[in-house]
């Protein structure tokens, strides 16, 4: 399913690039770290996309509702 959504990604504007974490210690958690042109592509991306099939069929198999964390690299 995360490499489906990541695959509906290239259609959108302002998508860069995507990292696919794996947890050690849980292997069903993961953490997707994508990189935009800018916030307001991945804000418009998120809005748009918030009821597409694979976003809702990644929501059904979740434990907890996925979070949205915005940050920058540290200088």
């Amino acid at each position: 399913m995360t490499e489906a959504i990541w695959r509906d990604m290239l259609g959108f504007e302002g998508y860069l690039s995507h990292e696919l974490l794996v947890d050690d210690d849980d292997p069903g958690h993961l953490v997707v770290v994508s990189q935009w042109a800018s916030r307001e592509h991945a804000d418009e991306t998120l809005r748009r996309y918030a009821d597409h099939p694979n976003a809702r069929a990644a929501n059904d198999l979740v434990s907890e509702p996925r979070r949205r964390i915005v940050a920058s690299r540290a200088r």
